[in-house]
C-alpha cells in the first residue's frame, strides 16, 4: 500500500510527510515481527476461530483480527515460533544446524544494514538537493 507514496515523496520536502510514511513504516514493521514470531499453527484453537459463528467471521472483525489475536498471544507470551533458534539447536530426527542458523541470520542482518544504510543516503542526498 505504500508504493504509490514514492511519487509522492520526491515531490514533497515537508517533515510531516516523512513522518507519516516513518510511522506507516513502523506499523508495517511491527506487522511482520509479530507475524513472523508467533507460531501461527496455534493461533485458530487459541483465538477460537474453530468455534467462530459464521465460520470465517473472524475474519470482518478487527478484535478478532489475526494479527490482533497474534498480537495478544505475544503480548501473553505464547506460543512464539523460534524457527532459527530451533534450526540451530536441531529437533527430534533432525540435526543441529547452527552454522546455517547463524548464516541466515547474519545475511539477513546484513541485508537489513545495507538497506538502512542505502535509505539513510538517500535521504541525506535529496535533503542536500533542497
Amino acid at each position: 500500500l505504500m508504493l504509490p507514496l514514492g511519487p509522492w515523496l520526491d515531490t514533497t520536502r515537508s517533515r510531516i510527510a516523512w513522518l507519516s510514511v516513518s510511522v506507516l513504516a513502523l506499523l508495517g514493521f511491527t506487522v511482520q515481527f509479530i507475524s513472523t514470531v508467533v507460531r501461527w499453527g496455534s493461533v485458530p484453537a487459541l483465538a477460537g476461530y474453530t468455534d467462530f459463528e459464521p465460520k470465517w467471521g473472524f475474519l470482518f472483525r478487527v478484535e478478532h483480527a489475526p494479527v490482533v489475536e497474534m498480537g495478544h498471544l505475544l503480548l501473553r507470551g505464547g506460543p512464539i515460533d523460534p524457527w532459527i533458534w530451533n534450526l540451530a539447536q536441531g529437533w527430534t530426527g533432525f540435526p543441529a544446524r547452527p552454522g546455517m542458523a547463524g548464516a541466515i541470520f547474519a545475511l539477513w542482518a546484513v541485508l537489513l544494514a545495507a538497506s538502512l544504510y542505502a535509505l539513510l543516503r538517500e535521504t541525506r542526498r535529496l535533503e542536500a538537493r533542497s
